[in-house]
C-alpha cells in the first residue's frame, strides 16, 4: 500500500511541475508528504513517524519530487523559447566601424587612404554577419572608387522602420556650386538598381548620379 501511495504522490508532484513549474512541484511534493506522513503513517494523525521504512519513504518521495521539479520544463522556460530565439537573431549583426576597420588593412583600405575619406563614427549596426557586412562595404567602396575623377568618398548611414540605410557617395566635383541644388537620396524606384554577387538576401543597392557625386543607396531589412 506504501509503494502505491509513494507512486501516486511522484505522479501529482509531476502533475505540479507541468502546470505550475518548479515552485508548482516542490509545493505539491510538501503537501503531499505532510499528508501522507498525518493520515496514513503511524501514529496516526500527528507528524511525528515511528517505523523505520516509512521514513525512508518520505526520503525517497522528498528526493523525487525535488528532482522532478528541477528536471521538468515549467511553462515560463517554455514561453520564453520564442523570445531566445529571436535575441539570437538580433544578435547577428555587426558594427560598422568594425567592418570599415577590418576593410581598412586590405588593398582597398590602401587605395582609400590616398584619398578624402569620411565615415560616420557613431554606433551604427547592419543586421549581418561580419563577413556579409565587409563583402557589401567592399563591392560598393570599390565600384564609387571607379567613378570618373572621384577624390572623395562618404559613407553616410540611417534608418527607416525595418530599415538599415548606408549611403556611400563618390564625389567628383566637391564641393557643389554655391546655391547649386544637390539631391542626396532618391526612392529606390527612381534609381537605377545594382546587384552584386554573394550578397544577403535582405539586402538592395540603388544608384544614381546628381551631377556632382555618384551616389549607392544600400537598404539591408532588420529582423521582424
Amino acid at each position: 500500500m506504501l509503494i502505491v501511495l509513494i507512486a501516486a504522490g511522484i505522479l501529482l508532484a509531476f502533475a505540479g511541475c507541468l502546470i505550475g513549474g518548479r515552485l508548482g512541484g516542490l509545493g505539491v511534493t510538501a503537501v503531499y508528504g505532510v499528508t501522507l506522513a498525518f493520515f496514513w503513517m503511524p501514529p496516526r494523525f500527528s507528524l511525528r513517524v515511528a517505523h523505520t521504512q516509512d521514513i525512508f519513504a518520505l526520503e525517497f518521495y522528498g528526493a523525487a519530487g525535488v528532482l522532478l521539479a528541477e528536471v521538468t520544463p515549467s511553462p515560463k522556460k517554455r514561453t520564453k523559447a520564442p523570445r531566445a530565439a529571436f535575441a539570437l537573431r538580433r544578435r547577428t549583426e555587426t558594427h560598422l566601424s568594425l567592418a570599415l576597420s577590418n576593410l581598412m588593412t586590405s588593398d582597398l583600405g590602401e587605395r582609400l587612404r590616398l584619398m578624402d575619406f569620411s565615415y560616420p563614427t557613431e554606433s551604427f549596426h547592419l543586421p549581418c554577419t561580419c563577413e556579409d557586412t565587409s563583402r557589401v562595404l567592399s563591392d560598393v567602396l570599390t565600384e564609387a572608387l571607379q567613378t570618373r575623377d572621384v577624390w572623395r568618398v562618404s559613407i553616410c548611414v540611417g534608418q527607416r522602420p525595418g530599415i538599415c540605410e548606408l549611403t556611400v557617395a563618390a564625389h567628383y566635383v566637391f564641393p557643389a556650386p554655391h546655391a547649386a541644388v544637390v539631391t542626396i537620396g532618391k526612392r529606390d524606384s527612381d534609381c537605377e538598381p545594382a546587384t552584386f554577387p554573394g550578397w544577403p538576401a535582405h539586402s538592395r543597392l540603388t544608384r544614381f548620379d546628381n551631377g556632382y557625386d555618384h551616389i549607392f543607396q544600400i537598404s539591408v531589412e532588420t529582423p521582424s
